[in-house]
């Protein structure tokens, strides 16, 4: 079974503003890049690190109607990451 990260939501918002290498609150961003593109909303996928060099994912969606509104970032409390492996 895959493990995971639960992060603060207000955190895991402030990471997905991130550029990749920049870190915050133990948090390395790798990547934040647009997986599709609709007419309402854009799909991105957000990878953090962290310290100890676990890397975790977060698929999130960016209205296009409002770019400051992010689910689940603005739908929850915290947010699930799933680590990623190398294969």
């Amino acid at each position: 079974m895959a493990k995971g990260a639960l992060i603060d939501a207000q955190l895991a918002r402030e990471l997905a503003g991130l550029s990749p290498g920049d870190e915050l609150a133990g948090w390395v961003v790798i990547s934040n890049d647009m997986v599709c593109e609709g007419v309402w909303t854009s799909n991105h996928r957000l990878v953090i690190a962290e310290e100890n060099s676990r890397t975790f994912e977060c698929l999130y969606d960016r209205s296009r109607t409002n770019p400051q509104e992010l689910c689940p970032m603005d739908c929850t409390e915290q947010v699930a990451f799933k680590e990623v492996y190398d294969d």
